[in-house]
C-alpha cells in the first residue's frame, strides 16, 4: 500500500511578491498585455496586472 507524505504542521504559502521592473522591463510588460487584450484598459487595471502604482504605469 502507498504512504502518503503528510507534513507535519499546516504551513502558509509565502505571499507572492513581483519582481522589481525597470522602465524598459515595464513597458515590455505593459506593451504585451495591451496587444493581448480586446477591450480598453484602465490605468488601474494595468497596474493591479503588473503590480505597480498607477502612477508608473500611466
Amino acid at each position: 500500500m502507498r504512504e502518503e507524505h503528510v507534513p507535519d504542521e499546516r504551513t502558509e504559502l509565502d505571499e507572492f511578491t513581483a519582481p522589481e521592473l525597470d522602465d524598459a522591463e515595464l513597458d515590455s510588460v505593459l506593451e504585451a498585455l495591451l496587444l493581448v487584450v480586446d477591450t480598453p484598459v484602465t490605468v488601474d487595471a494595468l497596474a493591479s496586472a503588473t503590480d505597480q502604482t498607477p502612477g508608473r504605469v500611466a
